[in-house]
């Protein structure tokens, strides 16, 4: 008996052995569509804007977008005859840890003029600021965003949204901002970005320490615990807190 076990374990261990040769020499496996970059124009695109995205690209690293529409693309009809698309998109609320909580309004540039103007003041006011670790992987530049938060219709400008390969940035109506507005459109990306990235450090490695070091001082649960008569205006008297948001 035990005889006849060892014999079958050696001929399953052999055949084991056997499967992982022939894997080994078959050519690796290589995801589909791979060889597709939706974030880049295609190539028989020579359109202004098209160059416009390119060149951004070759100056800075960052992929360029005006719109959260990668891709749409027929691939063929179904059963009734209705065409059916290739559809990528940018989803802010996808993240490969999970969903996130935006409910998003965006107004795009329409002409080339807006679009070489957004690219520009993004080049200008915003990316010497940045450093490696700030940079992007995908810009979607915006005339306007706004957020729902609450789901009540209640829209609320917001400066950006990002997920873990694209950020929106809202440059603005540019032909009608003054130099002042828009520097105060980018202070409050780059809070965003500060607030994303802390957001993501261990407990232990910062908001432990931010209160090893304040105590009970900022213990509370709520901004009106340490602002007087809070509500939501009173910007500058978080910020002398230490706070760049709330």
């Amino acid at each position: 008996m035990r005889r006849n076990i060892l014999h079958l374990a050696g001929i399953f261990l052999l055949g084991v052995a056997t499967l992982f040769t022939a894997c080994g020499e078959e050519d690796a496996l290589t995801p589909s569509g791979n060889e597709l970059n939706s974030f880049l124009p295609d190539e028989s695109d020579h359109s202004p804007v098209a160059e416009l995205r390119r060149s951004f690209y070759e100056e800075t690293g960052i992929y360029l977008l005006f719109s959260d529409t990668l891709r749409h693309v027929q691939t063929g009809t179904d059963e009734p005859g209705r065409p059916v698309y290739d559809t990528e998109m940018v989803d802010f609320n996808y993240n490969l840890n999970g969903d996130g909580g935006y409910n998003l309004r965006m107004e795009y540039y329409t002409t080339l003029e807006e679009m070489q103007a957004a690219a520009q003041t993004f080049k200008d006011e915003y990316l010497p600021h940045m450093g490696e670790s700030m940079m992007l992987y995908s810009l979607l530049l915006l005339k306007n965003l706004e957020q729902d938060r609450y789901n009540e219709d209640d829209w609320e400008f917001l400066a950006s949204a990002s997920n873990i390969y694209c950020m929106g940035v809202a440059t603005g109506d540019l032909a009608n901002l003054t130099e002042e507005e828009r520097a105060a459109t980018a202070l409050e990306v780059f809070k965003d970005i500060v607030d994303n990235a802390i957001s993501e450090f261990d407990w232990d490695d910062y908001e432990g320490l931010f209160y090893d070091a304040t105590g009970e001082v900022y213990s509370g649960d709520y901004v009106d615990d340490w602002v007087e008569g809070w509500d939501r205006t009173q910007l500058e008297a978080i910020y002398e807190l230490g706070f760049i948001n709330y």
